[in-house]
């Protein structure tokens, strides 16, 4: 998947908190060799040149796990991210229950990013992203 910017967003429409980024992403198909039709005694023909087909990924997470769903064309990931997102902002609005303690380490946490302008997932998926990097060089 392309490492730049998201080249559109798909939301739930109006109201709707959640923006799921879209990729443009190419994908390489290797074509298949043509077979002989003189019983394999011919020459072999040089191998065919692979094809790219322009694709896009629709990118969000869901259940804590990253997913990623390829697309043929940019329509059909934003009417399919449009119903993710729906999906996954009605998934926000539910509530749960937190101990006292849970409750203490969010609002703590949300205090240290206060002055950083970062919201607690959005931080917490930073973290595990650098983390995964240091491990990865380590």
């Amino acid at each position: 998947m392309s490492r730049g910017k998201p080249i559109d967003f798909a939301s739930g429409g109006a109201g709707c908190a959640v923006k799921l980024p879209i990729y443009f992403s190419p994908v390489e198909a290797k074509a298949k060799p043509a077979a002989g039709h003189n019983g394999g005694n011919e020459a072999a023909s040089p191998p065919a040149e692979p094809k790219t087909y322009g694709s896009f990924v629709l990118a969000y997470y869901e259940s804590g796990r990253r997913q990623r769903r390829r697309f043929s064309t940019l329509e059909t990931a934003k009417a399919e991210g449009k119903q993710i997102a729906k999906r996954l902002a009605l998934q926000g609005s539910q509530g749960i229950h937190l101990s006292q303690e849970e409750c203490r380490i969010y609002v703590a946490a949300r205090n240290i990013l206060l002055p950083h302008a970062l919201e607690v997932d959005a931080a917490a998926r930073l973290v595990a992203d650098l983390r995964g990097r240091l491990l990865r060089l380590a």
